[in-house]
C-alpha cells in the first residue's frame, strides 16, 4: 500500500516538475513518517508488554514533539513578509495596481494587496488600457510588479501617463513581486476657471465626450472648471473632464488647433506658464515661442507671442 503509490509519485514528479523546489519534495516526509509509525508499531507489539504499550507511545510522541520544536528552523512561516505587511497597513487609503505576466505568480501577494484601499490586476501586455482609468488621476499609487516583468519600463510608463506622479520608492518585495509607492514630488493641482482677456468667456469644449480630438474653444463664462496641474520647471497640464489640452498632431505651427486628448506626457500637452505684470498669464506651447490664443470664431489655436489681444488669460 505504501511502496507502489510512493514510487509512482516520485517517478512522476521527477519527470514533469518544472522547478526543483521544496513543495515537490514535501510528500516524502509523510511517507517516511508512515513507514516509521508502522515499524514502531510492529516493534512495540513484539518488545513491549501490552500494559506498557500506551505509555511507551505517549513517551515516544512527546520526544518527537519536543525534538521537532527545538530542531525546526520555521523556514515556512515566511517571517520575512512581516515588515512588508506592516508597511502595507500604513497605505490603507491608497489604491493599488498589480502588473503581472503570469497569473499563478500573483497568489502569494493576495494578503498584502488586501491591505490597500483597492487593487486592480493588469496584464503587462495591456498597459495602454490603464490610461483611461480613474486612478491615473490619484495623487499617490501603490504598484506591485512581478519580478519577471521589466519593472523599470513599467514604472516609467505609469509615470508617463499619471500626471500627478513623478517619482517612486521601493517598499519591499515578497515571493515573485516587488512593491513600489508612486507619488508626486513638487507637483500641485487645483481647480480654476481660465477666462479670456475680456472675462466674458473661458476655455472649454462644446461637444464633450470620451473620444479624442474634440476642439477646444471659448464657452460662456462660469460653465467650465479646469484642473491645472503645476509641474516643475514652470510647466502646467490643463485638464477638462479627464482629458488634457493638446496641440493637435504635435504641430507647433501658428494656427494649429488645440484639442482634448488622453494624457500621454508629450510636449504637445505641456504648457509653460508665464505670469504677466497685469496679473494675467500666457501659455507657451512646450518649448516653442507660440502661445495659446483664439481666432474670431472662438476656436482656440496656437499663435505668435505678440498676439497680445487674444493671448492673455485670467486664472481664477
Amino acid at each position: 500500500m505504501l511502496i507502489l503509490p510512493s514510487a509512482c509519485y516520485f517517478l512522476l514528479v521527477a519527470k514533469m516538475a518544472v522547478y526543483k523546489t521544496d513543495r515537490y519534495i514535501f510528500p516524502v516526509y509523510a511517507v517516511v513518517l508512515t513507514w516509521t509509525v508502522c515499524l514502531l508499531y510492529k516493534l512495540g507489539r513484539r518488545l513491549i508488554q501490552p500494559q506498557y504499550q500506551y505509555t511507551a507511545a505517549a513517551v515516544l510522541l512527546s520526544i518527537t514533539l519536543v525534538s521537532g520544536w527545538k530542531l525546526c528552523t520555521w523556514d515556512y512561516l515566511y517571517k520575512d513578509t512581516e515588515a512588508l505587511l506592516r508597511t502595507a497597513e500604513g497605505y490603507g487609503d491608497v489604491d493599488c495596481v498589480y502588473i503581472y505576466d503570469a497569473i499563478w505568480k500573483v497568489r502569494p501577494s493576495y494578503y498584502e494587496v488586501s491591505k490597500y484601499n483597492s487593487v486592480v490586476f493588469w496584464n503587462v501586455n495591456n498597459m495602454d488600457a490603464i490610461r483611461s482609468q480613474d486612478y491615473c488621476m490619484d495623487r499617490e499609487l501603490i504598484v506591485c510588479i512581478l519580478n519577471s516583468c521589466d519593472q523599470q519600463s513599467v514604472l516609467n510608463e505609469l509615470l508617463s501617463f499619471c500626471p500627478f506622479l513623478n517619482t517612486y520608492d521601493e517598499l519591499g518585495g515578497y515571493a515573485y513581486a516587488t512593491t513600489y509607492h508612486l507619488y508626486g514630488d513638487n507637483v500641485e493641482a487645483s481647480l480654476h476657471h481660465i477666462y479670456s482677456s475680456s472675462h466674458m468667456q473661458e476655455i472649454g469644449c462644446m461637444n464633450m465626450d470620451e473620444d479624442n480630438g474634440n476642439n477646444v474653444c471659448l464657452v460662456d463664462s462660469g460653465t467650465e472648471i479646469m484642473e491645472v496641474c503645476y509641474e516643475s520647471e514652470g510647466y502646467v497640464t490643463l485638464w477638462i473632464g479627464g482629458q488634457v489640452l493638446d496641440v493637435k498632431g504635435g504641430r507647433f505651427e501658428s494656427g494649429s488647433n488645440i484639442q482634448l486628448f488622453d494624457y500621454n506626457g508629450t510636449k504637445a500637452q505641456r504648457w509653460r506658464l508665464q505670469q504677466n505684470e497685469d496679473g494675467s498669464v500666457t501659455f507657451f506651447a512646450g518649448n516653442s515661442d507660440l502661445i495659446m490664443t483664439y481666432d474670431e470664431t472662438g476656436n482656440i489655436i496656437l499663435g505668435p507671442k505678440d498676439n497680445v489681444a487674444y493671448g492673455k488669460w485670467w486664472i481664477e
